[in-house]
C-alpha cells in the first residue's frame, strides 16, 4: 500500500499510468535480484518487465525521478543515505511484522518453507532472518529521522489515519490536493481493491505466490490471532530490553 501511496502522490495522482503499469515497474525492489531465481518472471508473466533479474542495473537505468523500494538497512546503502534524494522509512509493530514475514515466506512456493511460526519467531529474534539483525535497522533510521530528506512513518498511523498521512507525504513531496482527489486514493489503496487490481496484486506468477493471497489484511494486531502466552511473553521481553534507553515506541 505504502509504494503505491508514495508513487501516486508524488506522480500528480496518475492513476491512468498507475493502471497501465505494474507497481513492480514503477517502484523496483533494488536487493531482488539477488533472492529470485532469474528466470521466473520471463517464463511466467508475459508483458512484464523482468525486474528482477537485473535489479540494480534495472533502477540505474530508470529515468529521474526514480523510486526506489529495499529492505536494507541504512549502513547497507551509504550512498544514498548522504544524498540528497528523499527517503521514507516504514516502521511497524515487530510482533506484526514476524507475523506478516511468517505468512509470506509460507506463501511463496519455490521456497516451501518448513519451519513452525515458532521456530520463525526464535529465527526472528535471534537476527537469524534475513535483513536481520531488526532492532539496529530501526534505530538506524529513528536517529536520523530529522534530516530533512527524510520521513519516518509508522505503518500503525498509516492504518489510523490514512487521508492525515497522505497530507503529510504530500507535504513531504512539495504536493497540495483537494480533498477529492485525497478521498479518491483512499479509495484506490482500500484492501478489498488492491486485490482486486493486478496491477498491484501480481508482482510474481501464481506458481511463486499465488495472487488470492499476495495481499492478506492491511490491519494492525493480526499477531494476537497467532501468538501463544509464550510467544507473547518471551516478545513483550525483547521488545522492551531494546527500546529501554531509546525514545522509540510503536503506536498502540
Amino acid at each position: 500500500m505504502t509504494q503505491e501511496l508514495i508513487w501516486l502522490v508524488a506522480n500528480d495522482m496518475n492513476f491512468d499510468k498507475a493502471q497501465r503499469r505494474y507497481l513492480i515497474e514503477r517502484f523496483p525492489f533494488l536487493e531482488i535480484g539477488a533472492i529470485l531465481d532469474d528466470h521466473i518472471v520471463t517464463e511466467n508473466i508475459p508483458g512484464r518487465i523482468n525486474t528482477d533479474k537485473y535489479s540494480i542495473e534495472f533502477v540505474r537505468n530508470q529515468s529521474s525521478p526514480r523510486f526506489v523500494k529495499s529492505h536494507m538497512s541504512f549502513e547497507l546503502l551509504p550512498t544514498v543515505v548522504n544524498s540528497t534524494c528523499k527517503i521514507i522509512y516504514v516502521a511497524r509493530n515487530p510482533r506484526d511484522v514476524v507475523v506478516s514475514w511468517y505468512n509470506f515466506m509460507k506463501m511463496i512456493t519455490h521456497f516451501q518453507y518448513q519451519d513452525t511460526f515458532e521456530q520463525f519467531c526464535n529465527n526472528f529474534m535471534n537476527d537469524h532472518t534475513i535483513w536481520s539483525p531488526y532492532w539496529e535497522h530501526v534505530k538506524q533510521a529513528w536517529a536520523m529521522r530529522h534530516r530533512a530528506n527524510m520521513m519516518f512513518l509508522f505503518y500503525e498511523n498509516l492504518i489510523k489515519d490514512l487521508p492525515g498521512n497522505i497530507k503529510k507525504i504530500a507535504t513531504f513531496f512539495n504536493k497540495t490536493y483537494s480533498d477529492e482527489q485525497i478521498v479518491k486514493l483512499e479509495e484506490h489503496l482500500k484492501i478489498e481493491n488492491f486485490r482486486k487490481n493486478p496491477m498491484v496484486n501480481q508482482p510474481s506468477p501464481d506458481t511463486v505466490i499465488p495472487s488470492d493471497v499476495f495481499i492478506r489484511q492491511g490491519t494492525m494486531d493480526d499477531w494476537k490471532k497467532m501468538f501463544t502466552s509464550e510467544i507473547e511473553e518471551r516478545f513483550n521481553k525483547w521488545i522492551t530490553d531494546n527500546l529501554k534507553d531509546t525514545d522509540l515506541s510503536f503506536p498502540s
